[in-house]
Order: structure tokens, then C-alpha cells, then sequence
């Protein structure tokens, strides 16, 4: 059996070597077995520190309405006839569809909390398990999704997958929002969890549907904590993306934000963080 002080020895390994999360677990586990051992309350200190800077980066650079907001002012904004969400977990956001909208959920681990305002289905399963064994129109009882909001995996080949999928049941009009596209930080934005406030590669979404699909229309709300991208535009008749799939996972899964943050900027078309400019913006959009 590992004693304590072999614990805390690796999860003082773990902070030097920079995995902040693993070293967070550790050091937790010894606090729970072994509250009194020597230093582990020292360690646990400093750790706190360290997790509590990376989510303080992230309220700085994106102050204002954060992403739960948004969600709900979407909802109010567009009164969608139809909704899905990929990530649906505890129905935080899920809850901000409000009736006559149908709303399908789909997550694999649920534990819903929230009161639904609408017909709510629920499918507990993978996205991908999701769509190789339902027909979402038939789910929705409608033709097209209006509202999708994809926040599962903080992996940008499964939310590019989730795309993928969700585009076949779009429209023009469609609105599609991805989480986890704007880190604040390099280190949160590593596809391998090393903090605890982690974004993972998500934002490498961005890049490719500029670079594969200049023909959809994107903006990015800088909303704490992670961001959040619109997309719009969207044709249920294009197969590029699935076309380029592997090519374009084999050259992003290498690429590290800390190495490339300028050209990441490029992709953003960032916007302000202001329900007018977006109101405005999809008024634009529909018109188009």
C-alpha cells in the first residue's frame, strides 16, 4: 500500500513537472486519508493558488456576461423551434429552453438537476453513439435543428464530428454555438489535462472551419470562462468537412497553443461581449 508520504512525494513531482490537475487529485486523496500528514496542507495551499490564477486569467480577459447568459439569451432571442444540445450533464444550460421549443439532450453521464421548461428527450449515450442510431428529425418531430449547442468532449475532432452531424439537419438560419474555443491561457488549452481549470483543444475549431469552410459565417463572444463561438450559414448538402476529416485532425492534433497563439488569433473574429452587437449581427445573418 502507498503511504502517504509517497503520495504527497508524487503529487510534489507532479506540480514540479507542471500537471497542476494531477497534482491537485493527489494531493486531495492525502488530505482525505491523511489530513494531518506533514505538508500536505502546505501543498494543497499553494496548489489553490496556482488553479485559482488560471480561472482569475480567464475572468480578466473576458469580462461581462458569461456563457450560461448567453445561452439563456439565446433562447429569449430566437425562440427556437427546435434545440439540441451535445453535453447536457447536470441541464444547467439545457433548462433555458422554454416551450413551445423541443429540445433533445444527449450526454453519456447525466445527472440532471435543473427543472426543464420544455418536452425535453434525453439520450444517454455518446454524440457519436447518438447519431449512428437516431434520426434527429424523427427525435424532433421537425425537419431542421434551429438551435444547436455542442459543449461535450474538450477534444476539437469530436466537436468536429458533432458538427458534422449537426450541419445534416440544419438550415441557412441555423445557429450553431461551440464552447471552449477561447482559453485564456496556453496551458489550459493542451489537449492532455494538466490544470484544473482546462479548456482542452476545442479552439482548434475554429482554424479549420475558416481554412475548410470559408463559406461559414462565425464570431466569438469572449464570455467567461472558455468562450463561446456562433456559427451560421450552414448547408446540409456540403460534404467537405467530412471530405477532409482525417486530413484535417492529422495537422491540428500536433499544433500547441502556446506555440501559435498569434495565428490562433486570426481566427477568432472576435466581437464585443454585448447582446446588441450580437442581436444586430443575426439580424444580419437572416437576411443573407
Amino acid at each position: 500500500m502507498i503511504s502517504a508520504e509517497q503520495e504527497l512525494v508524487r503529487a510534489r513531482q507532479y506540480l514540479a513537472d507542471g500537471n497542476y490537475f494531477q497534482a491537485t487529485l493527489v494531493c486531495d486523496q492525502v488530505l482525505r486519508t491523511a489530513p494531518d500528514f506533514p505538508g500536505a496542507q502546505e501543498l494543497h495551499t499553494t496548489l489553490s493558488k496556482v488553479n485559482l490564477g488560471f480561472g482569475t486569467a480567464a475572468e480578466q480577459r473576458m469580462p461581462g456576461p458569461m456563457y450560461l447568459d448567453w445561452l439563456r439569451w439565446f433562447h429569449d432571442a430566437m425562440r427556437p423551434a427546435t434545440y439540441l444540445e451535445i453535453g447536457v450533464e447536470t441541464g444547467q444550460s439545457m433548462r433555458f429552453a422554454k416551450a413551445p421549443t423541443r429540445a433533445v439532450g444527449v450526454d453519456p453521464k447525466m445527472s440532471i438537476q435543473w427543472a426543464m421548461q420544455t418536452q425535453v428527450d434525453l439520450f444517454e449515450m455518446t454524440s457519436d453513439q447518438f447519431f449512428a442510431t437516431q434520426d434527429l428529425r424523427k427525435v424532433l418531430g421537425h425537419d431542421f435543428v434551429e438551435f444547436a449547442f455542442l459543449d461535450g468532449l474538450h477534444t476539437f475532432d469530436q466537436t468536429l464530428r458533432d458538427f458534422i452531424h449537426v450541419e445534416k439537419f440544419a438550415h441557412r438560419q441555423t445557429v450553431v454555438v461551440l464552447h471552449d474555443v477561447l482559453p485564456a491561457t496556453p496551458i489550459t488549452a493542451d489537449r492532455d489535462r494538466k490544470t484544473v481549470f482546462w479548456v482542452g483543444d476545442t479552439w482548434k475549431i475554429l482554424p479549420i472551419l475558416r481554412e475548410y469552410r470559408p463559406d461559414l459565417r462565425i464570431i466569438t463572444i469572449p464570455t467567461y470562462p472558455s468562450g463561446l463561438a456562433v456559427v451560421t450559414g450552414l448547408d446540409p448538402t456540403s460534404s467537405r468537412l467530412n471530405e477532409v476529416f482525417d486530413e484535417a485532425v492529422q495537422r491540428f492534433l500536433p499544433v500547441r497553443l502556446e506555440e501559435n497563439v498569434a495565428q490562433f488569433e486570426r481566427f477568432l473574429n472576435q466581437i464585443p461581449n454585448d447582446a446588441a452587437f450580437v442581436a444586430n449581427w443575426l439580424k444580419t445573418e437572416s437576411r443573407v
